[in-house]
C-alpha cells in the first residue's frame, strides 16, 4: 500500500471463504499438503514450513494447516472454510503484484484438491501506525467531525470511518483515528479493508485497494512523516 516506507508499523491480512466449506479436507490434508509445496515452491516452501494446528476434537472445523513462508515472513492458514494470509513484510504487503501471487498460490493449492471449492468472497485489510505533517491528527480529526454529540462530559472526535462503493461491485471501507499504541500528537492509525466478490481476479482486488488506500488519504489531506 501507499507510502509504506514512512509507517511505524504495518500489517497486511487476507481472508478468501470459500463459497461451500471444502469437507472433503478433512480426508484429504496431506494432498494439500503436497498442493502447498507445489503452488508455494517459488516462495522456497520447505516439509517442515507446513504443520497442522490445533486439532482440538477432532471435528473438521477445528483443522488448520498452517504454512510458514519464513523467508517472506508470511503465515498461510488453511481451513475447510476459508484461507488466509498474513504478513508485517512491507515489501510484500507495498507491492500488489507479490500479495496476489500468494493469494493465486494459496487458492491454487486448494482448488487442485477440491475443485469444487473457489472463493464466495475476499477481504483484504491494510491496517498500521503513522506520523502526520502539520496539524496533529486531534485537530484534523476536529475539522472532519465538526458537530461531535452534545454530552456531558465533554465529547469529541477520536476517529472516523468511511466507506466506498468500489468497481466490480466491491466496498471499501477506511478508518482512522488517533493511535493509542504511540501516544504522541502526530501519530495516527489507519486501517483500509476491501471486499470484493468471489469471482474477482487476485491482482485486481489487490490494486483496487491499494488505490484505494491511496485515494483515502489523499481526500483527507494527509501527508505521511518519516518513521522513528
Amino acid at each position: 500500500m501507499g507510502s509504506l516506507p514512512n509507517f511505524r508499523d504495518f500489517e497486511l491480512s487476507y481472508v478468501a471463504t470459500l463459497e461451500k466449506p471444502a469437507l472433503g479436507l478433512y480426508f484429504r490434508w496431506g494432498e494439500l499438503y503436497a498442493s502447498l509445496l507445489d503452488h508455494f515452491a517459488h516462495f522456497q516452501t520447505k516439509p517442515s514450513d507446513i504443520r497442522v494446528d490445533n486439532p482440538g476434537s477432532g471435528a473438521p472445523s477445528d483443522y488448520v494447516l498452517l504454512c510458514y513462508l519464513l523467508e517472506f515472513s508470511v503465515i498461510a492458514r488453511f481451513r475447510i472454510g476459508s484461507i488466509e494470509i498474513w504478513t508485517k513484510n512491507r515489501s510484500v504487503a507495498s507491492n500488489p503484484e507479490a500479495t496476489s501471487a500468494l493469494m493465486e498460490a494459496a487458492i491454487k493449492s486448494v482448488g487442485a484438491v477440491e475443485p469444487t471449492a473457489s472463493p464466495g468472497q475476499h477481504f483484504l485489510t491494510a491496517q498500521g501506525h503513522f506520523e502526520v505533517e502539520g496539524d496533529p491528527l486531534s485537530a484534523r480529526l476536529a475539522r472532519y467531525v465538526s458537530e461531535p454529540p452534545n454530552a456531558s462530559p465533554p465529547m469529541r472526535a477520536f476517529g472516523l470511518v468511511y466507506s466506498s462503493d468500489l468497481p466490480g461491485g466491491a466496498k471499501g471501507f477506511f478508518r482512522l483515528e488517533q493511535s493509542l499504541k504511540y501516544l504522541d500528537r502526530s501519530c495516527g492509525f489507519v486501517r483500509v479493508e476491501g471486499e470484493f466478490p468471489g469471482a474477482t481476479n487476485p491482482l485486481e482486488i489487490c490494486r483496487s485497494t491499494d488505490g484505494f488506500f491511496r485515494a483515502a488519504f489523499e481526500r483527507l489531506t494527509l501527508t505521511v512523516g518519516s518513521a522513528t
